[in-house]
């Protein structure tokens, strides 16, 4: 849902909201101008296989892409250093850059769209594009799942591999694409941040990957300067290594950001004990990309998305709710006072009052407010008040059919995406809601498309991305 020029792009690229799924944008690189159209999303990646002409649409997150302020809630430190995220969707200078799994990346005349969408160009991508940067027409893609043949001492022979790989393109001339560097990185893209010229990459190694150093899961933390994109280079990088035995069921983190710290959240789960989580800080302070561990906070439940954590106002917040078997445990709400990345103390922890045991579904904090769904048959919608964060409130609540997924804030205005099994209109819906009054928020609208069991492509950590 980018917007640009009064241009607000819901309706740009209608099937490119879950192309990174289900399909693709675009045609193949022309000679001239052609109509957006949809691949087909059983076909491979390196054909075009034509489709229905449409206008479609995209996704919000800012007016162009590359610098623009995040928009979710994570603060920007002091403010002198931009945090800027990746995505598969952008607009700039009349133009629409659509990244897709089977269509790669498609650039698209966006002067005019109320009139025509033509695809002025594409570059199909060899492994499984995640999300992109764009800065002045030249876009840096990240991939997962990308396959090569290379030398393996073991088995002392070429063997086929596949790991993340980075790649600066030049789209100056859209019709011809071209490549300006890559680069291999061991594991798979989870998330990645950009402070200036440095680009923060969250890569998950199972212990399996290629590349991989021991047969142990690991998060790794990697920085690079990006100020060249035909020149890329590593600039430093931290290693979050699982030290549970062999029966761990620790996977990917999720990631919440400012200009001068990263917090890499994630479940420790050993099948015996409690889920809680572990957050670990990394100081992203110095702008040359040097990286510095800092503190490890444990917390009382499970952070299974980005939206869990939030740093505003020297404060650190977390909503997560422990998770045993047979356990009616309550989300709890956590606050930390924030003095540097490896100085972080609590200030307060607060159990939540539901009116029934039920399970967290979302979280979304917007300033010193902050907002959780919980969910059985019905989803509260509970308000919570952070102005103070040493003495953190539950304030309303609103039961609701259905739950809802993702929250957006806008003001004293909530935009939510969310299931609603029973409404004939459709599964799937978007909800707007009324907080003005913090006490009684109160569901003004809600409309449901999507069939009787419609569901979303992505996870949590990307939804707002897909």
């Amino acid at each position: 849902m980018k917007t640009s020029g009064g241009v607000w792009w819901v309706r740009a690229l209608g099937s490119c909201a879950l192309a990174s799924t289900v399909g693709a944008c675009g045609s193949s690189s022309p000679a001239q101008p052609s109509d957006f159209v949809l691949d087909n999303p059983n076909g491979d990646n390196g054909g075009d296989n034509g489709g229905l002409t449409g206008t479609g649409a995209a996704e919000d997150g800012g007016e162009t892409g590359g610098s623009d302020p995040t928009g979710d809630g994570e603060d920007g430190g002091d403010g002198e250093r931009e945090v800027s995220e990746a995505d598969i969707v952008f607009v700039q200078d009349d133009r629409l850059y659509a990244l897709s799994a089977t269509g790669g990346l498609s650039v698209i005349d966006a002067a005019n769209p109320d009139v025509a969408l033509p695809v002025l160009g594409r570059h199909r991508m060899p492994g499984m594009p995640f999300e992109m940067y764009l800065d002045d027409r030249q876009v840096f893609v990240m991939m997962n799942d990308y396959g090569s043949y290379g030398w393996d001492d073991a088995a002392g022979s070429y063997t086929w591999h596949s790991a993340s790989r980075l790649v600066a393109l030049d789209t100056t001339n859209p019709a011809n694409i071209t490549t300006r560097g890559e680069l291999e990185i061991p594991g798979s893209i989870q998330d990645s941040r950009r402070v200036g010229d440095i680009l923060y990459l969250v890569t998950f190694e199972d212990g399996y990957c290629w590349g991989c150093s021991e047969n142990r899961a690991r998060t790794v933390i990697t920085s690079l300067d990006v100020s060249n994109l035909a020149a890329v280079e590593i600039v430093d990088s931290i290693e979050l290594v699982d030290e549970t035995d062999e029966w761990s069921w620790s996977g990917p983190r999720s990631v919440s950001a400012t200009d001068e710290r990263m917090y890499i959240g994630g479940i420790d789960y050993d099948g015996w004990d409690d889920a809680h989580s572990t957050i670990d800080v990394i100081d992203i302070s110095d702008p040359g990309g040097v990286l510095q561990r800092g503190a490890s906070l444990t917390v009382a439940g499970q952070i299974q998305s980005r939206w869990q954590m939030d740093e505003h106002d020297g404060a650190l917040r977390v909503i997560s709710q422990p998770w045993q078997w047979s356990s009616d445990s309550p989300p709890v709400i956590q606050t930390f006072a924030v003095v540097s990345a490896s100085e972080i103390t609590e200030l307060a922890s607060l159990e939540m009052v539901l009116p029934r045991p039920e399970t967290l579904q979302s979280v979304r904090f917007d300033g010193p407010r902050a907002y959780a769904i919980t969910f059985e048959q019905t989803d509260p919608l509970f308000t919570i008040d952070l102005a103070d964060p040493a003495a953190p409130a539950q304030v309303g609540e609103l039961e609701i059919p259905g739950w809802v997924h993702h929250i957006e804030p806008r003001g004293d205005r909530l935009l939510a995406l969310g299931f609603d099994r029973a409404d004939e209109a459709g599964s799937i819906n978007v909800s707007l809601f009324d907080v003005s009054d913090f006490a009684a928020p109160t569901m003004l609208s809600r409309v449901g498309f999507g069939g009787d069991w419609a569901d979303f492509a992505e996870d949590q950590n990307r939804l707002h991305k897909a």
